[in-house]
């Protein structure tokens, strides 16, 4: 991800959810007053969930919901991944 001195490297850890704030400290602008000194960078995690999907994405993401033990039956996976099979 880019910071205000350049690229950084960032591990999101496995479960995050949409819209969770992770900080980076000390890897943003100086503060007033002190240019030793810097602020912390936010970053808000934004999830894109496709609209439309293949039949095979479709099937793969059917038997993850199995291993899972979510319902697939009707409107079972729509409850498993949002709206991602509307349509």
């Amino acid at each position: 991800m880019n910071t205000v001195d350049g690229p950084v490297e960032m591990t999101i850890p496995p479960g995050t959810q949409p819209n969770t704030i992770l900080t980076l400290e000390d890897h943003g602008v100086p503060r007033l007053g002190n240019p030793v000194s810097r602020g912390d960078h936010l970053l808000t995690i934004l999830v894109e969930i496709p609209t439309r999907i293949t039949p095979e994405e479709r099937e793969l993401l059917e038997k993850l919901a199995k291993i899972r033990g979510d319902r697939t039956g009707k409107g079972g996976l729509e409850g498993f991944l949002g709206g991602l099979f509307r349509g």
